[in-house]
């Protein structure tokens, strides 16, 4: 534990003192403790010197407050009434915990970029989790403990029934975490944050731990799909010289292409993050044959696949590299699960 400064866009020390603890997770945080700094602090401005008598009492005061923190969080989730208790005591106004329902918007107004199917996804998952909280009688966020939370995701992933793989409750866990943080009162212990609350694999659960391709590996791949799939092969070259997902891949222009400075330069599709990627020895050797051999007019550097991905045909697209992997990897059957590495698999 330890006490912190903060100061503002002003380099000012900020009036309040912070306090860095642990939380059950393992995790570090640091949170204003609501106690004022007093007196005049250290000339250095450093907060383990010295101030003056009014400025060491304000200290001790914080101190304690974070030593409450710290023992509050070692707890785990704090009850209702100790967190409705503990907001009036530090704030002096009573609290309305947020209704359940507002973790339905919880994430609205997010600043990082996020795209429309993911945004979907995760409202979907909020959904789902709400109306069962809803059916077991929970009001508000305070009333999702750790033991629901179990409950929760033992009910969605079970060895009789499962309904999605470990991976995808990983993420229901996250989106619930983030959820919840963001409604739930200062001093509240998020219950999907709990470190007993793990997502372990079912027995039969398709969870690998992939290994990279070596490049002996990539070089059957490369000669396999030349011989058997040249559409196929071009996709996975510029799969494997830039990382791109399957849809990035399929809706490549040639407005993306900076020939001049042998440079690609697009905005992804999932995450609209902007990209500027060199242009790999191998690729550079398809998209100069394919600048000769295609239509000029034609806007995408593979247009069959972005006619099939267009038209919600990307498992084709999919299949088709798979069926090249497998007849390039055969017999060694256990590196066909790797297929699944490789970023023109992972979609969108």
């Amino acid at each position: 534990m330890a006490l912190h400064f903060r100061r503002g866009r002003d380099g000012h020390i900020r009036p309040w003192w912070y306090g860095e603890f642990i939380r059950p997770n393992g995790k570090r945080a640091v949170e204003n403790l609501n106690v004022p700094i007093e007196g005049t602090p250290p000339k250095s401005g450093r907060v383990k010197d010295f101030g003056d008598d009014v400025f060491e009492k304000s200290r001790t005061r914080a101190l304690v407050a974070l030593e409450a923190l710290q023992m509050d969080a070692q707890k785990g989730r704090m009850t209702r009434a100790a967190a409705l208790k503990q907001y009036h005591e530090r704030t002096g106004e009573p609290l309305q915990a947020a209704p359940i329902s507002a973790l339905l918007s919880a994430r609205d107004g997010e600043g990082r970029r996020r795209s429309a199917d993911s945004m979907r996804g995760d409202n979907a998952k909020l959904r789902a989790f709400v109306a069962w909280a809803q059916k077991r009688g929970m009001t508000t966020v305070l009333d999702v403990s750790v033991a629901e939370a179990r409950a929760y995701l033992s009910e969605v992933y079970n060895p009789t029934a499962p309904r999605f793989t470990a991976r995808t409750v990983r993420r229901i866990k996250g989106v619930l975490a983030i959820a919840l943080g963001r409604t739930l009162p200062e001093g509240a212990t998020n219950p999907f944050r709990h470190e007993t609350l793990r997502v372990v694999a079912l027995e039969g659960d398709q969870e690998y731990h992939r290994e990279p391709l070596t490049p002996e590996e990539v070089e059957k791949l490369l000669n396999t799909a030349s011989a058997v799939d040249p559409e196929a092969h071009d996709w996975i070259v510029c799969a494997l010289s830039t990382g791109l997902r399957r849809g990035d891949v399929c809706r490549l222009r040639w407005a993306n292409v900076d020939a001049k400075a042998q440079a690609l330069r697009l905005q992804t599709g999932k995450t609209k993050t902007d990209l500027h990627l060199p242009i790999m020895p191998k690729f550079a050797e398809v998209l100069a044959r394919r600048m000769k051999s295609l239509d000029q007019n034609s806007e995408y550097v593979f247009p069959e696949a972005a006619t099939l991905i267009s038209g919600k045909n990307g498992m084709v697209i999919s299949k088709r590299v798979k069926k090249v992997l497998a007849m390039a990897l055969a017999p060694c059957v256990e590196r066909q699960d790797e297929a699944e590495a490789l970023p023109m698999l992972s979609g969108p």
